[in-house]
């Protein structure tokens, strides 16, 4: 689109992806973005980030001048709700603009898709996530940037506060100098103090950090619980760990990484610092891969660290630990000749994390901000076509999605009829419809959630026809909602989750549903994955649904990717390559030597019973079946289908009701649970 002798344009080739990454530095105190993420996230590889859109602005001859990338994230939204109102949020970030008119170009566009798109704000500087990078300076400019930590030119905070954006969680990083950190700051703790305050050293090793119970998951785990209660912060999944801590090996001195631990076998404190890589990124324009090997190894002696996370466990705050852990790393920055400490960004009103630092002689380094502005939301009021962006978020067998939502205004009262899209449909798995009506029923109760945030009441005015040919209407009223105890954010961030799934407690369920016993259900578990792999129609039928490659184009749209099922990279790749090369006779292979599919699952067996076995009634059973779901997200609990055992004759018999119509796990999520794909209308 032209802006005054500029074009704005998205990337989407690699070779427009590497003149995003080319654009030149328009101060030498900034950081670059390191190169292989922005490569990911043109792949579409961005782990808990709904979409990721790069832009470049080029100027008359071509020549790039300009670039940010926009994007969307259920979860952000989540959390951003509760100090910014309701979203969603379009989020913005890895700017560089040379001109305040160029800068103008790129922050138009971010509005214009965020009102194109129905946001009701747009919010950043962000690099993806808050908790990842994000930032805009407002004082310090004369001090370079670091690494993890933003450097901006006064021109963005100048030109967002113009176009009508606000300040939000004001923040300072902080520059420690090590020579100067008082003697009593920088002792080891003995011992003996460690012993009295229930902790020791757990020592950090590159030999040790990777794994289940390595000392990067223990750091991921800490972090999450220090840090769940800030207003920005979104829980970073093991996978997203393993990407942010990538060359972790290389680059970390262990000396610098303290960790306490106690008899929970959890960190009870930790701090991670690492040797500043800033100087080689702005060398090598954000490459820090083998190439750069040789060059971190000739480091010279050792100048500047950055302190990248520093936590405790909630259950351990206020017990001195973070002063302990202080002390150990004041002593090893010390005792290793390092010049200066440089620390993250802290929030204004965290003053107990900058106590610390302050008291060791540090100083504020740079004054930064996140930035919002609010958008008016257009149209009628109530709005139900937001409510249908809401809803697209229910779940479908194999996430095929198959619900066509149309609203009528036809000078009658406004309603929607919700049909289906014969295509996304599952002929041999789901031939009687079961789950395809449970779906659509999961979409008029995630529907009726949205609705009710504004005050409206859902009814199921009628329901006609059956499968593919199935139509419902519905209609809308103000009043008092009944029956509605989930919100919006609980749709949203909803997940499916095929990890481990952990022992809930006491599990209370609704009428109609029931636990089973998982010695009783894993063998039934186990003969239904094999049933799906000796029906070479089942699995043709699944292998359509499966995404495993983010270079498929209907990675972002809709199936079962790789990550959602939790699939290890290796066997990602392998599986991927199998089904290119093998696809054809793939079917038959596993229909003659049916390994199993599923195998045991963990957490708590629960099947749901129907009654009425009708379209209406089924719907019905997948509001009901979406209803505990979302309540059992509120507590914290994930669930993991496995309709499988419902299909399998010689298996369903042996469920205990009557009419089973969905089975699944029931548990605390190990980790945070991936977000599946969804189409974008």
């Amino acid at each position: 689109m032209p802006t005054s002798r500029l074009t704005l344009e998205e990337v989407r080739t690699p070779a427009a992806c590497e003149e995003f990454l080319a654009l030149p530095a328009t101060d030498p105190r900034e950081v670059p973005v390191l190169a292989d993420d922005v490569r990911a996230w043109s792949r579409g590889e961005h782990p808990h980030v709904d979409s990721v859109v790069l832009l470049l602005v080029r100027d008359e001859s071509g020549a790039p001048v300009g670039r940010c990338l926009t994007h969307r994230s259920s979860e952000a939204d989540a959390v951003l709700a509760a100090g910014l109102g309701p979203g969603p949020f379009q989020l913005f970030g890895a700017v560089a603009a040379g001109s305040a008119k160029v800068l103008k170009a790129l922050l138009d566009e971010v509005l214009r898709r965020a009102q194109a798109a129905g946001a009701a704000g747009v919010f950043g500087p962000v690099t993806l996530l808050p908790n990842q990078l994000g930032g805009a300076l407002t004082a310090g400019f004369e001090e370079a940037g670091f690494f993890d930590s933003p450097w901006t030119p006064p021109l963005l905070a100048q030109s967002l506060t113009a176009a009508g954006f606000q300040p939000w969680y004001p923040a300072a990083t902080w520059e420690i100098p090590v020579r100067h950190i008082p003697p009593e700051k920088r002792r080891r703790p003995t011992e003996t103090e460690l012993a009295s305050a229930g902790v020791r050293r757990i020592p950090a090793s590159r030999l040790r950090l990777r794994g289940s119970r390595g000392q990067v998951e223990l750091i991921r785990q800490a972090l999450n619980a220090s840090f769940a209660q800030l207003p920005y912060y979104t829980s970073i999944s093991r996978r997203q760990m393993t990407r942010q801590t990538a060359g972790l090996e290389l680059l970390m001195d262990p000396r610098l990484v303290v960790m306490l631990g106690d008899g929970s076998g959890d960190l009870a404190s930790f701090a991670l610092v690492v040797p500043d890589p800033a100087p080689l990124l702005r060398r090598w324009r954000g490459e820090l891969g083998l190439r750069q090997l040789p060059a971190l190894l000739r480091r010279s002696r050792p100048r500047d660290a950055v302190l990248i996370v520093q936590g405790t466990r909630p259950d351990r705050q206020g017990q001195g630990l973070l002063t302990l852990v202080a002390r150990e790393l004041f002593a090893s920055l010390h005792a290793g000749g390092w010049d200066h400490l440089r620390v993250t960004f802290i929030g204004e009103e965290n003053q107990g994390s900058s106590a610390v630092f302050a008291k060791a002689g540090g100083r504020p380094l740079h004054r930064l901000s996140f930035f919002h502005r609010r958008l008016p939301r257009p149209g009628r009021s109530p709005d139900p076509q937001s409510w249908c962006l809401i809803a697209a978020r229910a779940p479908s067998a194999h996430n095929t999605q198959p619900w066509e939502p149309q609203l009528l205004d036809d000078g009658a009262e406004p309603r929607l009829e919700l049909t289906v899209d014969p295509a996304r449909t599952l002929p041999v798995g789901d031939p009687d419809h079961r789950d395809l009506h449970l779906s659509l029923g999961a979409w008029i109760e995630s529907f009726a959630v949205a609705a009710a945030a504004e005050g409206q009441q859902v009814r199921v005015d009628d329901v006609r026809g059956a499968g593919p040919e199935i139509r419902i209407v519905l209609t809308w009223t103000a009043g008092e909602v009944q029956e509605v105890t989930a919100d919006v954010d609980d749709v949203l961030t909803r997940r499916v989750h095929r990890g481990t799934l952990l022992p809930p407690g006491e599990l209370h369920l609704p009428e109609g549903f029931h636990s089973l016993d998982a010695l009783d259900a894993d063998p039934l578990e186990r003969r239904a994955g094999r049933y799906l792999a000796s029906s070479p129609s089942l699995v043709a039928e699944l292998l359509d649904w499966l995404r495993l490659d983010p270079s498929d184009p209907r990675w972002h749209e809709d199936g079962l990717s790789a990550e959602c099922l939790q699939l290890p990279r290796p066997l990602r790749r392998g599986l991927s390559l199998g089904l290119r090369a093998l696809r054809p006779v793939l079917p038959p292979l596993l229909g003659r030597f049916s390994p199993p599919l599923a195998g045991a699952g963990t957490g708590v067996p629960v099947v749901m019973e129907a009654r009425d076995l009708s379209p209406a009634g089924l719907v019905e059973a997948g509001r009901r079946l979406q209803r505990l779901w979302l309540e059992l997200h509120r507590q914290g609990m994930a669930a993991s289908p496995a309709s499988q055992v419902i299909d399998c004759p010689a298996t369903v018999g042996s469920l205990g009701v009557d009419h089973p119509v969905a089975y699944f796990r029931v548990g605390i999520p190990d980790d945070v649970p991936p977000r599946s794909a969804r189409r974008h209308r």
